[in-house]
């Protein structure tokens, strides 16, 4: 009888064990878990190539403005010509980041007297668009008025008819871009919408926000128009100058304005610094007192000015506290500043520079999400240079590095490849032997597979349905259309772009606009490819190559097929 207490007692020993164990084992994962989460973001290496070492066919490479459809990156800048007293306009293209050719835009924007200087650049439904002004070259130079350019390839391009504009003619119009259709804005209540065939400019008047002033545009992956700058409260600053506060602004189909900006806390100051989004995530950088930096020493914490970064999830309805950008140390507190913020190969990206022992170095941030951000400080290239604008083609991005405001003077592209030591203009065309020569019709139909990173770590169930167009008749690579899916849960699904085979490369399809599932607690870090390359091995075997490092085999499903690969709900850990 005394045995039962005995037992008890062990019994009861042995699970209080147990118990101790598993909350040790528990205590140690969440602390593990959130030392991951608390980590920052591994940073993407970049190398700088000076703008001389460029290879480039035709023209010498000077560009100021750079995008890109996925497929094909575009470039765009003056350069002054002291003998011709005026601007040599020129355009490049290139598939690879690194190979550029010349397109035919400077036959376009010059003439007996006249010179032409662009202003903005971007890429829009029916391929790239430019705006800039025309000026005389004889005697005292004065703008004659503004003027715009098109094209779908980057390489021919035409000019296009301007839209009346209510502003001075000394006023460089402004370009912005909903992916669908370009706007242009030179000042009043009025902005010019056009569509994508290019037919005609429709008066798009603007309705609220009077006293905002744009500076720029959020970028075309989202829908409707995002555009920031400054607005005025009426009042005067201690030094009797116009009281200005940063300006976010969304404009709707008909015009509608709405400043989201008021909703950021802290309250911002003086100007946006840059806007970029992804489908309806917003992420915004603006000057704010008392960032959560520490302060440097000596300097009160309400003293401190810093750049913060602030995330909205719903098209700026919304925000998140604005938050300070990592650095090292000893970057001064408030000493770092971002130029531009841009979403590319499905990052935000933002560009600015840090002042380190009294020298200014270029510094990139890379999120994907617009919380988490990771940083690199790049090679100085110039006395104040700026980094100005990036594009990604095919996997590859490029930032360009620049001297100078308005005219600025190209320095060099940072980019995230390996340059090879023996690189070289590309050809003026490939020819027919080096020609990649895929049926396109042998790319019919579903395949299916999953895609892993380099190391293997993260991976991802991928569906791809290749189509024909209707109506188009024998199956070409330009007749091709179809849809991605990718995962189950947190994932995304996506209608494909135009496809292109570049030389010696299979088939590479563009991912304009992915469409992300809503994220959930387990599953927090969706991946859609922007662009992706894919070659046939074999009649049912398909080799994968995506952005991101992303490389697999997809297999043909057997027409009528329900089922597929596992779906996987969010990234594996291997």
């Amino acid at each position: 009888m005394t045995a039962t207490p005995n037992r008890f007692r062990t019994r009861r020993a042995v699970g209080v064990g147990v118990l101790l164990l598993v909350a040790v084992l528990a205590a140690t994962l969440y602390a593990c878990n959130g030392l991951s989460r608390n980590e920052e973001p591994a940073a993407r290496k970049w190398a700088y190539l000076p703008v001389e070492e460029v290879p480039v066919q035709g023209a010498s490479f000077h560009p100021q403005f750079l995008t890109s459809d996925g497929q094909t990156m575009v470039a765009v800048g003056n350069t002054r010509d002291e003998v011709a007293n005026g601007m040599n306009l020129d355009a490049w293209y290139s598939t690879d980041g690194l190979h550029w050719q010349t397109g035919d835009l400077a036959e376009h924007s010059r003439s007996p007297g006249r010179w032409a200087e662009v202003s903005g650049l971007n890429r829009w439904g029916g391929g790239f668009f430019a705006v800039g002004v025309i000026s005389n070259t004889e005697g005292i130079t004065r703008m004659l008025g503004a003027v715009a350019w098109r094209s779908t390839d980057g390489k021919s391009w035409q000019s296009v008819d301007v839209p009346p504009h209510d502003s001075s003619l000394f006023t460089l119009p402004d370009l912005y871009s909903d992916g669908v259709n370009v706007y242009s804005h030179m000042g009043g209540d009025t902005m010019w919408r056009l569509a994508p065939d290019g037919s005609e400019w429709q008066e798009f008047p603007l309705d609220g926000a009077d006293d905002c002033s744009y500076r720029d545009g959020a970028g075309p992956d989202g829908p409707g128009l995002v555009v920031y700058g400054h607005c005025s409260d009426g009042s005067m600053d201690q030094n009797g100058k116009p009281s200005t506060r940063p300006g976010i602004l969304t404009i709707g189909k008909r015009g509608e304005v709405e400043e989201v900006s008021s909703r950021i806390s802290p309250q911002l100051l003086f100007m946006t610094l840059g806007v970029a989004r992804n489908g309806e995530t917003l992420v915004a950088a603006a000057p704010a007192k008392g960032g959560d930096r520490e302060p440097s020493p000596g300097s009160a914490p309400s003293d401190a000015i810093e750049t913060v970064v602030s995330r909205s999830t719903d098209g700026g309805g919304n925000w998140s506290p604005g938050v300070s950008l990592p650095v090292e140390r000893p970057v001064r507190s408030g000493s770092s500043t971002i130029n531009r913020i841009v979403h590319t190969d499905g990052s935000f990206l933002a560009l600015g520079k840090v002042h380190i022992l009294s020298k200014v170095h270029p510094a990139i941030w890379e999120s994907a999400d617009g919380v988490e951000w990771s940083y690199r400080r790049l090679p100085a290239f110039a006395e104040e240079g700026l980094l100005s604008s990036a594009a990604t083609v095919n996997g590859r991005t490029a930032v360009l590095a620049v001297h100078g405001t308005r005219g600025a003077t190209a320095k060099g592209l940072f980019v995230d490849f390996t340059v090879p030591a023996d690189a070289s203009a590309p050809a003026t065309s490939p020819s027919a032997e080096t020609a990649p020569s895929t049926d396109p019709a042998s790319l019919l139909g579903t395949w299916e597979g999953t895609v892993r990173n380099a190391d293997s770590s993260l991976e991802r169930n991928v569906s791809l349905t290749i189509t024909p167009r209707p109506g188009r008749g024998p199956v070409t690579l330009d007749s091709l259309t179809g849809e991605i899916t990718v995962g189950s849960l947190a994932t995304c699904t996506a209608q494909l772009g135009k496809p292109t085979q570049p030389r010696d490369r299979g088939v590479t399809f563009a991912v304009p606009s992915p469409s992300f599932w809503p994220k959930t607690a387990v599953f927090e870090r969706p991946y859609c490819p922007t662009v992706f390359e894919v070659r046939l091995n074999g009649d049912d075997r398909m080799l994968w190559s995506g952005d991101r490092g992303f490389e697999g085999t997809l297999t043909r499903s057997e027409p009528g097929t329900e089922d597929g690969p596992e779906p996987l709900g969010g990234y594996a850990s291997r």
